[in-house]
């Protein structure tokens, strides 16, 4: 029912991924859209997109739906604003960013100086990566923990105003189409 008449193809999909044909503001649209769609209460919703939104900060990239909807549930939250906010907050534009804050930021609380090889402020590399795993997984455990515990409430409330909005002006357009059909229009009326 909801499908393409002419499925794109794999390299086509791939590009609609890193750049829209509808354009950026459309698929900004429609994300907040679905957010304020989401049954529940206002507080639930951003309660789950809280818990996305923060656990979206930490290095387990397994871990992220898992981890906020269980948050989530036990906080009272929407399960499905969860799912929301991490995908909006920790995909493939976001996570470079995420995952070098939250390294520099777990060094720096640490009080670790990184070196590599002897050289103190080398640069990461894949193979210092895969051969010393926790020297890296450990400053972004506690660097991205710190960011996920101050991103998790900072993006509360605006979710929270988005969807409250949403659905007032939803309940607003309701009420008004109701009233429109309880008026019988007159005869000769303009």
């Amino acid at each position: 029912m909801f499908q393409r008449r002419h499925r794109f193809s794999l390299r086509q999909r791939a590009r609609e991924l890193v750049w829209p044909t509808m354009g950026w503001r459309r698929v900004g649209r429609y994300f907040a859209h679905r957010v304020g769609r989401i049954p529940g209460t206002p507080h639930g919703i951003a309660i789950g997109f809280a818990c996305g939104a923060g656990f979206s900060f930490t290095p387990f990239l397994g871990l992220h739906f898992p981890l906020s909807f269980a948050l989530a549930w036990l906080l009272g939250g929407s399960v499905v604003g969860a799912t929301v906010g991490t995908l909006v907050v920790g995909n493939f534009w976001t996570f470079p960013f995420i995952w070098v804050a939250s390294y520099e930021l777990g060094n720096f609380l640490l009080g670790v100086d990184m070196v590599v090889d002897g050289a103190a402020g080398a640069s990461l590399s894949i193979g210092y990566l895969l051969s010393h795993p926790w020297d890296v997984l450990w400053p972004m455990t506690v660097g991205g923990c710190l960011l996920g515990l101050l991103a998790g409430p900072l993006s509360y409330f605006p979710a929270r105003w988005v969807v409250q909005l949403f659905q007032d002006k939803r309940r607003q357009r309701r009420m008004a189409k109701a009233r429109a059909r309880s008026l019988p229009l007159e005869e000769g009326a303009p």
